[in-house]
C-alpha cells in the first residue's frame, strides 16, 4: 500500500512540474493588434496606413469595402505581413452617403478589425421641405382639425425611398401612410374619442455607419366640445 501512495505522489509531482514548465516556456504568446481601430476619410479619394505591432506573421483581408478599398502593395484582397509595420491603404472617392470598409488581421487564432468610415459628398438629412413648413403649427407638430384630413407633404432626404420606414403610433387614427420620391402622404381620421387625440410619425433609416437617422412628426388632433 506504501508502495502504491508512494508512487502516485511520484506521478502527481511529475505532471505538476511538467505543466508548469509548458506553461511557462513551451506555448509562446501570440501578439497581433493595429493601434488605430477606425479610421474616418473624407470624401475625397486618398491613402492612409495601418500600424500594426505582432510578433508573428499574419494576413491583412479586406473583408468589406474591396470595391473602393485597395492595399497599396498588391490588388488582392489578402496581403501577407512578416510581423510589425505599416500596411498602406487607398481607398476611392465617395460621391454618395456614408460607406465603411474592414480590414481584418490574421494569425493563428488570433484577429483583429480595423474600421475604415469613410464620409460621403451627401450628408445625413431628413428635413421638411421649406414650402411645407406652413403645414405644421411648431416645429414638426400639426394641428388636424378634428373632422380630419389628408396630407401630402414634401420632405429632403438623401436616402432612396425603397430604403425608408415608416410607421405610426396609431394606425386606426393616422392611415394610408406612404413615402415615395421623397414625398410623405397619410390621411388622419375623424376625431370621434370626444377629447383630443395624438400619435406619432416616424421616418427612418440606417445609413452607411448603421446608424439610425429618424424624422418624428407629432399629430395633435382637435376635439370641439358640445353644449346642448
Amino acid at each position: 500500500m506504501k508502495k502504491i501512495l508512494l508512487a502516485t505522489i511520484v506521478a502527481v509531482s511529475a505532471l505538476a512540474v511538467s505543466c508548469n514548465y509548458t506553461d511557462a516556456w513551451d506555448v509562446p504568446v501570440v501578439k497581433l493588434g493595429a493601434y488605430e481601430k477606425v479610421f474616418y476619410p473624407t470624401p475625397e479619394e486618398g491613402d492612409l496606413t495601418i500600424r500594426v505591432t505582432s510578433n508573428v506573421a499574419y494576413e491583412a483581408r479586406i473583408v468589406d469595402g474591396y470595391e473602393w478599398i485597395k492595399f497599396a502593395d498588391t490588388k488582392e484582397a489578402v496581403l501577407p505581413c512578416p510581423g510589425s509595420g505599416d500596411i498602406a491603404v487607398h481607398y476611392g472617392a465617395n460621391l454618395y452617403g456614408k460607406r465603411v470598409g474592414r480590414v481584418v488581421l490574421c494569425a493563428e487564432g488570433r484577429t483583429d478589425t480595423v474600421a475604415i468610415k469613410q464620409h460621403g459628398v451627401y450628408q445625413d438629412n431628413f428635413s421638411i421641405f421649406d414650402e411645407d413648413k406652413s403645414i405644421f403649427s411648431s416645429g414638426t407638430t400639426i394641428k388636424v382639425p378634428e373632422a380630419g384630413q389628408s396630407y401630402v407633404i414634401r420632405l429632403n432626404c438623401n436616402e432612396i425611398a425603397a430604403n425608408v420606414k415608416t410607421k405610426t403610433t396609431d394606425p386606426d387614427f393616422v392611415t394610408d401612410l406612404l413615402f415615395e420620391h421623397d414625398v410623405l402622404s397619410f390621411t388622419v381620421k375623424p376625431n370621434t374619442y370626444e377629447r383630443p387625440r395624438q400619435a406619432q410619425i416616424e421616418l427612418s433609416y440606417v445609413n452607411g455607419w448603421e446608424e439610425k437617422v429618424a424624422l418624428i412628426i407629432y399629430i395633435d388632433q382637435e376635439y370641439v366640445l358640445r353644449i346642448e
